[in-house]
């Protein structure tokens, strides 16, 4: 049998499979697109309503952190810094920390000892004395940071004892 009596004879059934087999194709990419737009149409819907949450959220953490921001800046002027012959003592205020805290201590003692020091000895002293209050990321208004002059002082002076290379590393925090 040749090639024209085997269309013959098998021409119909193969092209009702191949019409059949197109119409299940055709159907199941019309199905599949018909999902595809129905999933964008969700995705897009859903995209909206989470960027409107968001917008909402963002809106109500910027009020509520005009009212109370961790981290905030200090009042205006500088923490109070009670002095005694043995202490410092400075009381926070809403929106001090500790390091805001120890950097006025710092300044008192810098002036009442008439010692001077550059960015990198301060931050070395602030971190340090900070480190001898025991680090706490969350203090009240009212929170009391009480250090020894003793203390003060041999920090202080190892501050100004840093070498060039000891102050070029502390450097990279400012």
């Amino acid at each position: 049998m040749d090639i024209k009596e085997k269309l013959n004879q098998y021409g119909r059934p193969l092209a009702v499979a191949l019409i059949v087999i197109a119409a299940i194709v055709g159907i199941s990419l019309a199905s599949n697109d018909d999902n595809v737009d129905s999933d964008q149409n969700d995705d897009q819907a859903m995209t909206s309503e989470m960027q409107d949450n968001e917008t909402a959220s963002a809106d109500e953490a910027s009020d509520e952190a005009v009212n109370e921001e961790i981290g905030s800046e200090p009042m205006a002027g500088p923490v109070e810094v009670e002095s005694t012959d043995a202490t410092y003592k400075a009381t926070a205020r809403e929106g001090d920390n500790q390091t805001v805290m120890v950097r006025q201590i710092v300044s008192d003692y810098a002036s009442d000892e008439g010692v001077t020091l550059n960015a990198e000895q301060r931050l070395y002293a602030e971190t340090n004395l900070v480190n001898e209050l025991g680090r706490n990321d969350v203090i009240d208004a009212g929170f009391v940071a009480e250090l020894s002059k003793d203390t003060v002082a041999e920090i202080v002076t190892q501050a100004g004892e840093l070498s060039e290379a000891e102050q070029d590393l502390w450097a990279r925090y400012l």
